[in-house]
């Protein structure tokens, strides 16, 4: 299985874990689903890591915190470590 069906795959998982065991609505889980997309195209071609994507979903989970307000600033921190690092 190649890396790119391997996030595509937790992504699903994670959607429907949303759904399913939180009882988000459909428009909350549409917009995980569109932040999620933005990290993953951010990091596409810095070859992101399995750690920094676990770490990004356990952080929107458990901080319970709207998917704007969390991805925005964790894309942009992942970007700028990744560029100065």
């Amino acid at each position: 299985m190649s890396k790119q069906s391997q996030i595509e795959e937790l992504v699903d998982s994670f959607l429907n874990y949303l759904f399913i065991q939180k009882g988000l609505s459909q428009n909350t889980i549409s917009s995980y689903k569109h932040d999620l997309k933005k990290f993953v195209d951010a990091n596409k071609a810095l070859e992101i890591k399995g750690a920094d994507f676990d770490s990004f979903l356990h952080d929107i989970n458990t901080l319970e915190l709207s998917p704007k307000r969390t991805a925005e600033p964790r894309l942009e921190r992942n970007h700028r470590q990744r560029t100065e690092g």
